[in-house]
């Protein structure tokens, strides 16, 4: 949903993917993910127009394959792509969704550079 700042959306009560969060565990299964697709410093505007409660977590730390060209500060080398962070959480969250990946282009990096995020075949 793009960002609107008259426009109110209502999340429930969800885990919110954040970098600051706790690690993701097995207690997390069965509840929604939320993650906001943005640059980190636009969050706190992003989410003043989001109503719900949150839980934050974060993933264990991955190697992201999305190219950074962030000028302003340096980004962490296990800072994931919005997607990545996604794909990770419901992976280990039991509930694996590989089609969220299809169209990434750089989904086969992200799954080779990270291969415990691999479906066994």
């Amino acid at each position: 949903m793009p960002y609107h700042p008259h426009h109110r959306l209502d999340a429930g009560h969800r885990i919110l993917l954040h970098p600051d969060g706790d690690e993701l565990t097995e207690a997390d299964r069965g509840m929604g993910l939320f993650v906001v697709d943005c640059a980190w410093r636009r969050l706190p505007t992003l989410m003043r127009t989001v109503d719900g409660t949150f839980e934050r977590r974060r993933v264990p730390e991955y190697l992201t394959a999305y190219p950074r060209k962030n000028k302003a500060m340096n980004d962490p080398p296990t800072g994931l792509a919005s997607i990545e962070a996604l794909y990770a959480a419901a992976f280990l969250l039991g509930e694996p969704r590989p089609e969220w990946l299809e169209g990434y282009h750089f989904a086969e990096e992200f799954l080779r550079t990270n291969p415990t995020l691999q479906l066994a075949d």
